[in-house]
């Protein structure tokens, strides 16, 4: 059922505001940095709410970007930070806000428990306090079929491939390296191997599209927080040009119908999408190969090479890196988990680690085959190599 125009337009002035508060806060941010501004294309930024109210809206992380690692620079140790594209990054940041309060609910101060949106379940699970909400702003429609049916894409060559159009409808798609634009993935889809990148073959990763559809199932918060907290979920989604919200939510939707019934606190989420009142102004020209990412409490924004994966400036980690968002999870890990006995959880490799995560694993390869079996496409996997690491804390 369509949403009336009253409702669309509260929508619109809702959306407005989640904007705002991106924009005003990467401005502050970049301040007058010209490297920064230079003709960025992307810019995306997650905003806590308690409730629908803004006044205490907060943004907690934001990132821009558009571009995605070369495969020579792929890393076997977890130094390097694969995809740059803005909403990609941008969750990234949001699992760091995740972690700082996890560790706030572990403080053994009152007044730190009692500020982390997370709070004890009955089943010794962490859940979200139950007014904490998420909303997403992307300034452009995410790469892949949530983009390639929008009207700006539609050219005059449209009618004679409109066949094909249609045929790739929902359809996984891949980001090109060192490109702009994606490709569909075939029914059998590709097997990455590590020799074969680092010898030049293209890397092959998943559009936006297609990963925010994942986020709809599986959650925000990944395999390995999913060890300690309830699955996290977008409430809305805004964005703010090259859009075509109706295709997109049409193509979301036929997405969740394929997974079937889900185990206890997983779920088929449907955020409230939106555009904006007037489309955001998008940058012309070929955008750099430049990504910065923020988190809630940071001092300043962190800037990356996005064909590296590493800072710009000194090629030293990413916070956002593997490695280093693994080092957090293990010390959570040891006080949540291992607290009392004899195990450290240091010896786990990354891989692992993810795949202890029973039931959101079993959520992922059902969502997974749920799209193979409707002939969208097989999700094309990196190399297993890039998580086989440890981790000393």
């Amino acid at each position: 059922m369509g949403r009336s125009p009253s409702g669309e337009c509260k929508c619109r002035e809702f959306a407005d505001e989640i904007f705002n508060l991106v924009r005003e806060k990467y401005t502050e941010l970049a301040g007058c940095s010209s490297l920064l501004h230079a003709r960025h294309k992307g810019l995306a930024g997650i905003v806590m709410t308690r409730g629908l109210d803004l006044r205490q809206a907060q943004v907690v992380a934001l990132s821009t970007g558009t571009k995605c690692i070369n495969g020579e620079y792929m890393s076997d140790q977890g130094l390097v930070v694969n995809d740059c594209h803005a909403e990609i990054t941008t969750r990234r940041a949001l699992l760091r806000f995740l972690y700082s309060q996890l560790e706030l609910h572990l403080s053994k101060r009152k007044e730190d428990w009692e500020q982390s949106i997370f709070v004890q379940h009955k089943d010794s699970c962490l859940r979200l306090r139950e007014n904490i909400l998420f909303h997403m702003y992307i300034s452009t429609s995410p790469c892949g079929d949530a983009r390639v049916n929008s009207p700006y894409e539609i050219t005059s060559d449209w009618q004679s491939n409109r066949h094909l159009v249609k045929k790739f409808h929902s359809h996984l798609r891949t980001k090109i390296e060192s490109g702009e634009g994606t490709l569909p993935v075939k029914t059998t889809g590709p097997v990455q191997t590590w020799d074969g990148v680092l010898q030049g073959e293209q890397l092959i990763t998943m559009s936006c599209t297609d990963k925010i559809s994942r986020w709809n199932v599986l959650g925000l918060q990944g395999a390995l927080l999913s060890h300690f907290v309830e699955p996290v979920y977008l409430y809305s989604l805004s964005v703010g040009s090259l859009r075509h919200t109706g295709h997109f939510s049409r193509m979301m939707n036929h997405r969740q119908e394929i997974v079937g019934p889900l185990p206890t606190c997983y779920r088929h989420n449907q955020p409230l999408l939106s555009g904006l009142s007037r489309d955001d102004c998008r940058q012309q020209g070929k955008s750099v190969c430049l990504s910065v990412n923020w988190t809630a409490g940071d001092s300043q924004l962190e800037v990356l090479n996005a064909s590296t994966g590493k800072r710009w400036d000194s090629g030293a980690l990413s916070r956002l890196c593997k490695l280093a968002l693994f080092a957090r999870w293990i010390r959570l890990y040891r006080k949540l988990v291992v607290r009392g006995t004899s195990q450290s959880g240091t010896s786990l490799l990354y891989c692992e680690a993810k795949q202890a995560a029973g039931t959101y694993q079993t959520v992922k390869l059902q969502w997974l085959k749920g799209l193979q079996e409707a002939g969208l496409g097989t999700w094309v996997r990196k190399p297993p190599e890039q998580e086989n690491f440890a981790v000393t804390v």
